[in-house]
């Protein structure tokens, strides 16, 4: 898909000076070829979009500027789109067309209240921002500012289709909550929470709620679900909830946790007691420590034949197929970076990542 114009139409930094280069493909690692600066920035968003199990294709898109091209664009691939960098200007209009099915994600809002709007269906978002809207294929909707004062504006994604949860408010970030574990959790997300936050979720459909994760100060901050406070520890656990009732979210001014994580369906929120699976009678060989490669976010620095990295060091995984019994590794973090999950089937409890003081 090298002549695609939406697989080069963001470049990545670094290409300007590259002449040729010489790459040996994953999908055929017996060959060596000759590859083009086009055809090398097609390949690495490709291989970026297998690494965190994203399709950057135009094929995947979400989103497209049928009108004010000019003021709004799309990003990552049509997943996003925005009125751009910086301020807006007066009197943009741009229309959206929604190319699939999705829960809108704002990760930017500011606009003029009443004066600069996004309208979808009837109605217009202004005050508050439409995070958790759900919009169908081939819907669109508009974008408009008047004519004097400007503000950043904002930036809407295509958020995770979950069949149990909308996050329909979120403050003071529009992703102090969000749903995750492929749309059957929510969460106010990894490390400790921040103050003052509030967030509202719906709920899609009947289901049973427990808390897979609970560290929240006691009485101050809380989940609520119907009329019973869940804080300190006191936590939802097989609370049967029905299809567009709600509960929220409420941390107060001072003392942050670890916060929650609350999942549709899970069955406890304790681990059982179990008997230790018995370790091997013969450990494997580590295998040598590999120099991390220039431009990778991870190494490996224990536990080598279990753990590996992928795509130069972008990825880290367990290897192919199911993980085995009584693996231990250490992945060393060498540039600062968000992580992405692309792939969890983990045995609750017992099987983990430790990042930090946090499981």
């Amino acid at each position: 898909r090298n002549s695609s114009p939406s697989l080069t139409s963001e470049p990545l930094g670094g290409l300007a000076d590259v002449r040729s280069v010489r790459l040996s493909s994953r999908l055929d690692s017996s060959t060596t070829t000759m590859m083009s600066p086009s055809t090398l920035h097609s390949t690495l968003v490709i291989a970026l979009g297998l690494c965190w199990n994203v399709d950057l294709s135009h094929s995947q898109a979400y989103f497209s500027v049928t009108s004010g091209t000019r003021f709004c664009q799309t990003s990552s691939g049509g997943l996003c789109v925005s009125d751009g960098a910086g301020n807006h200007g007066n009197n943009e209009r741009c229309s959206i067309r929604v190319l699939r099915s999705t829960n809108l994600q704002v990760s930017q809002w500011s606009v003029e209240r009443y004066f600069d709007y996004i309208t979808i269906g009837s109605t217009r978002y202004s005050s508050s921002s439409p995070n958790g809207r759900a919009v169908s294929a081939g819907s669109s909707f508009t974008w408009y500012t008047d004519g004097s004062v400007t503000n950043p504006g904002f930036t809407i994604c295509a958020g995770m289709n979950s069949a149990y949860f909308i996050v329909t408010a979120s403050s003071p970030s529009t992703t102090s909550c969000y749903v995750t574990s492929s749309g059957t959790c929510v969460t106010d997300g990894p490390g400790s929470h921040s103050n003052n936050e509030r967030c509202t979720i719906q709920i899609r459909q009947s289901t049973v709620l427990s808390a897979t994760y609970w560290s929240t100060e006691r009485y101050f901050d809380r989940i609520t679900i119907g009329s019973t406070r869940y804080s300190g520890t006191s936590r939802p656990s097989g609370v049967r909830v029905s299809t567009s009732s709600t509960f929220t979210w409420y941390s107060d001014g001072s003392v942050t946790y670890g916060g929650f994580t609350i999942c549709a369906g899970a069955s406890s929120t304790r681990a059982p007691t179990r008997a230790p699976t018995r370790a091997p009678t013969r450990r494997p060989t580590a295998a040598p420590i590999a120099p991390a490669p220039p431009g990778a976010f991870f190494q490996v620095t224990a536990g080598t034949s279990y753990c590996q990295t992928t795509s130069g060091g972008l990825c880290v995984s367990d290897g192919a197929g199911n993980h085995g019994n009584n693996e231990r590794c250490s992945i060393r973090v060498v540039r600062t970076t968000q992580l992405q999950v692309a792939q969890w089937s983990v045995e609750n409890y017992y099987d983990y990542i430790t990042i930090g003081t946090r499981r």
